[in-house]
């Protein structure tokens, strides 16, 4: 994905309120540093990087994310939170404030400038529904009683002191999500304080924020909200996804307020990877569209996300020995419907527990290698970034561009039931296959109407496979006179070439 224009701003703080431990004007200090100034688009490619801490976010943008085609991040909840060892600690907030077991505030400061430097946009983890479950008093705000919809006079037509009846849509928005103390966001003074913090955020240069738990906040609140912000430091409207995992029906009022997720697309993974039921067949989407999904502009796809991963939904890293994941992940990636997010995060066996902590913080990132790994030890994250079939297949649309997948019939390429492989080309110069069985193929000869020459795969080579004029980092693919290559594929492997990789 190509990096946005880097914009060199001095920092200085928004318009943004002061409450108690909550300070804007900390951003002040004038500084020079680069501006997220370019939409995130079906072109990018984003990755959620959760539960990493500050300090190693820093270096990783520096030094992986943005040298290998990363055009954003979603990072974790960066706000004051309870404390504990369970991942979920940092969405229950106490405070506003930018201090958490990831970090505190010029450490989120000074990554989001190494990260917006390395062309890495930062979006930001907001937990603007709830706050921390227990009491209604939250002087770092300041929040009291009045703020809450559980303590608020039982006169105020908008008081909930029950739990949610998820039929009905005003107790999902106005009662407590998990016993979380849910805010009164349909008053001025509660959305004056949730603006404050977002700008606060803005204004040190983040790019915009994944809202979790939307669908428990009206739509018109969350436009009201949005009103209330200012642009990022590069110029442009901040980017807001929308958490409300339900199907595309009940997401498209959500849209309108910018994406939502794809929830059917973690389905459909499932569906098409997942070892021992997967049938990629299926992938064959229809008339260039998913009709169980939001528009392609609107719908922000992913194989799996920090609750999918817990909960069984998902694809995760342990399926296949992550050869499922890590091919459906190419797929989410270099397919053309969709805003692609891919995820990592660590290794568990209990699903409460969160990052390794030392003195109270996150202790620094220990990845994997560079392929799928059949284990993983708790706590050690996945690092699915650094995985050379990932670096290759953001490599490989970015050398597809805006090329358009070959059709036939209305359906996506071809699938093949003897190989069972399915295939495609993105304009006349670019070609993709995938395997989708638990054997090698071998010698399997396809016509990709492509020139005679060597091509060398991005899937094995990375993100630069075509080593030298001569030589490839990766596999090489002969491609004969009459435009018919031989491919030798492994078990859920993806073979990727361009007349861009073509020595």
């Amino acid at each position: 994905m190509k990096k946005f224009i880097r914009v060199f701003v001095s920092a200085i703080a928004g318009s943004a309120l002061v409450f108690g431990a909550f300070h804007a004007t900390s951003a002040a200090q004038a500084t020079s540093v680069a501006a997220p100034n370019k939409p995130i688009t079906n072109a990018s490619v984003g990755i959620q990087m959760f539960e990493w801490p500050w300090v190693s976010l820093q270096g990783e943008c520096t030094n992986t994310l943005g040298p290998e085609g990363i055009d954003w991040i979603l990072v974790s909840p960066p706000q004051d939170s309870i404390s504990g060892s369970t991942w979920w600690v940092n969405y229950q907030p106490v405070s506003y404030a930018i201090d958490n077991n990831l970090g505190n505030r010029a450490q989120f400061s000074a990554m989001v400038d190494a990260c917006n430097a390395a062309g890495v946009q930062v979006i930001v983890d907001a937990v603007i529904n709830h706050m921390s479950a227990g009491n209604y008093n939250y002087p770092g705000v300041p929040y009291s009683a009045n703020d809450f919809h559980a303590s608020m006079s039982s006169s105020n037509p908008n008081y909930c002191d029950s739990d949610i009846n998820w039929n009905d849509l005003w107790s999902v928005q106005h009662c407590e999500l998990l016993g979380l103390n849910d805010l009164a966001t349909e008053t001025q003074s509660v959305r004056d304080k949730i603006d404050a913090y977002l700008n606060d955020l803005l204004s040190l240069g983040v790019a915009g924020f994944r809202v979790d738990a939307a669908g428990h906040i009206p739509v018109a609140e969350l436009r009201q909200i949005q009103d209330g912000l200012n642009l990022t430091t590069g110029g442009i409207k901040p980017f807001f996804v929308q958490e409300n995992p339900t199907d595309n029906t009940g997401n498209e009022p959500y849209a309108v307020q910018g994406q939502v997720f794809g929830w059917s697309w973690v389905d459909d993974m499932v569906s098409y990877f997942s070892p021992g039921a997967g049938d990629l067949s299926g992938a064959q989407w229809i008339n260039g569209t998913y009709a169980s999904l939001n528009g392609t502009t609107k719908t922000v796809t992913m194989v799996s996300n920090h609750d999918t991963e817990r909960n069984g939904r998902a694809l995760t890293y342990q399926d296949g020995s992550g050869k499922k994941y890590q091919q459906a992940s190419i797929y989410t990636i270099v397919n053309q419907y969709g805003m692609p997010m891919l995820y990592t995060g660590f290794a568990f066996s209990d699903s409460d527990a969160g990052p390794a902590l030392a003195n109270g913080y996150a202790k620094n990132v220990v990845c994997g290698g560079s392929t799928p790994a059949s284990y993983y030890a708790d706590g050690k994250y996945i690092c699915m970034q650094r995985w050379t079939a990932i670096k290759g297949a953001i490599a490989w649309k970015d050398a597809a561009g805006t090329a358009k997948a070959s059709t036939a019939g209305g359906r996506l390429g071809s699938w093949s039931d003897k190989y069972s492989t399915y295939s495609y080309k993105r304009g006349s110069g670019n070609f993709i296959i995938f395997n989708g069985g638990y054997t090698a193929v071998k010698n399997y000869k396809l016509n990709v109407r492509m020139p005679k020459g060597t091509y060398c795969d991005y899937i094995t080579g990375g993100t630069k496979p075509k080593k030298s004029s001569k030589a490839c980092t990766g596999t090489k693919i002969v491609v004969d006179s009459k435009g018919v290559a031989t491919f030798n594929i492994p078990w859920s492997g993806t073979v990727a070439i361009s007349t861009k990789s073509k020595y």
